[in-house]
């Protein structure tokens, strides 16, 4: 007799946690804490940071406040003295440096210019590319965190392209 194949599905707001986790969680600078149902439609969760650059940066890629439809979720940032941390207000490479120096996916943060517009592409480990689909997710999800930046004339189409050539190329 054969085992079926259970397919079981997450609503959005844990599948978003998820790629939070998976985008910092193994950094051992960083912890990020379980999702809370507050109630109301409203979760939160933490992110406990043992840096406090590192916490600059991540509060500055991240964004604090997620809705998926009637959910809200909240992401309480903390650094290495337990207080709420600033915005950083440095260079956007600076920034990706600082937030994933220690994550072992990340290996630089690389700025190029096209018709006056600044780009700044995260370059991840090429060893990894064999979990396309995965790398796509967390690359998605950095990019949902990245809505504040793209305000500044960052376009993520681009940056698409490239992780799909690089995903075909792989």
């Amino acid at each position: 007799m054969e085992n079926p194949i259970i397919t079981k599905l997450s609503p959005p707001w844990y599948v978003y946690h998820r790629k939070v986790q998976s985008m910092f969680g193994r950094d051992p600078e960083v912890h990020v804490k379980e999702l809370a149902d507050i109630g109301d439609g409203k979760f939160s969760y933490m992110i406990l940071v043992y840096n406090d650059k590192k916490a600059d940066a991540i509060k500055a890629l991240l964004p604090q406040t997620v809705k998926i439809g009637n959910i809200t979720i909240e992401a309480v940032i903390l650094g290495p003295t337990e207080d709420r941390i600033d915005v950083c207000q440095k260079p956007i490479t600076e920034i990706f440096e600082d937030a994933f120096s220690g994550n072992p996916i990340f290996e630089t943060a690389v700025e190029r210019e096209l018709y006056g517009m600044k780009f700044v592409i995260p370059s991840l480990k090429k060893r990894l590319f064999n979990f396309g689909t995965m790398i796509c997710q967390i690359i998605a999800a950095i990019t949902a965190a990245w809505r504040p930046i793209l305000q500044r004339k960052f376009s993520i189409l681009w940056l698409y392209s490239i992780v799909y050539q690089l995903n075909k190329a792989a």
